[in-house]
């Protein structure tokens, strides 16, 4: 199936603002959407542990074991949308309802065409830009006017499609991320090397992957440059007989004076303190 081919069913859409615990994990017999607007806690889906807060979207699949764990459940406001992909089972308009483990039956659950790169469990923070969408879907199901059960599964969506392209925007970023970081790895004995010679190599404004590699790893590039160049001194320093000035040079330090200053402030001490100390502990 095709992003193209979504033609979403909606068999509920209402917000809840109470969810009451439970010992038990659910599982559905359709899909599932939760927007959550208001709560903190975590979502247990299929044995892993999510973090869920304000401005939390989920979507499940049918047959994926879940549970929520509020840290307040009577203080909550969660849009939920029971719906499949297409409308192949329109015949079944009715709520399907959810089961626990128990009483679950396997043969009532409905296959879902789905695209193959949307995963089963999807959890996305910081989904504001999704918020109007969602909401207009449950307004629109709400409403007996002749067509806006069309224009919910046409909100719904879109709402799925900005989704799956926000996924794959990430994973995106995620690859180029971590090739950055083994280019700079293979590279860092360059003096040469700087933000605006690994951005042209990858064909980006410096700035943009600089904050890029900030965002997905907490480390703008310059920093993960010097990070790493300082980690192969001290493995040079530990490991080997070599004179500091040549090891400066060795780790890509255009500056013997420049290594010695960083070092200090990184590491707390001369790199010939350094040496010194690991060799103490070494024997």
């Amino acid at each position: 199936m095709t992003v193209d081919e979504i033609n979403p069913f909606i068999r509920y859409a209402k917000i809840h603002t109470d969810h009451a615990p439970k010992t038990e994990s659910s599982l559905s017999y359709d899909c599932r959407l939760f927007y959550i607007s208001k709560g903190d806690g975590f979502l247990i889906a299929d044995g892993e542990r999510y973090t869920v807060c304000a401005h939390t979207v989920l979507c499940i699949f049918p047959a994926i074991s879940y549970r929520f764990l509020f840290k307040s459940p009577h203080s909550v406001n969660i849009c939920v949308l029971n719906f499949d992909f297409t409308a192949e089972y329109r015949e079944q308009s009715r709520r399907l309802g959810t089961a626990t483990e128990r009483t679950f039956d396997e043969k009532k659950v409905l296959l879902q065409h789905a695209p193959s790169d949307f995963p089963r469990v999807l959890v996305r923070t910081n989904a504001q830009y999704l918020s109007d969408d969602i909401h207009a879907c449950v307004e629109l199901f709400a409403d007996d006017g002749p067509y806006a059960r069309a224009a919910a599964s046409g909100r719904l969506k879109l709402t799925l499609v900005k989704l799956l392209a926000q996924r794959t925007a990430d994973d995106t970023d995620t690859r180029l991320c971590s090739a950055v970081q083994a280019f700079i790895r293979a590279h860092a004995a360059d003096s040469t090397l700087s933000n605006a010679s690994i951005a042209e190599s990858f064909g980006y404004h410096p700035y943009y992957l600089s904050q890029l590699l900030k965002k997905q790893t907490g480390v703008a590039m310059h920093e993960y440059l010097l990070s790493h160049r300082l980690r192969m001194a001290r493995e040079l320093l530990a490991t080997s007989a070599q004179r500091v000035t040549d090891i400066a040079e060795a780790c890509g330090f255009a500056s013997y004076t420049y290594f010695i200053k960083l070092f200090r402030e990184r590491i707390g001490e001369t790199p010939t303190a350094y040496r010194a100390r690991r060799k103490t502990e070494d024997f």
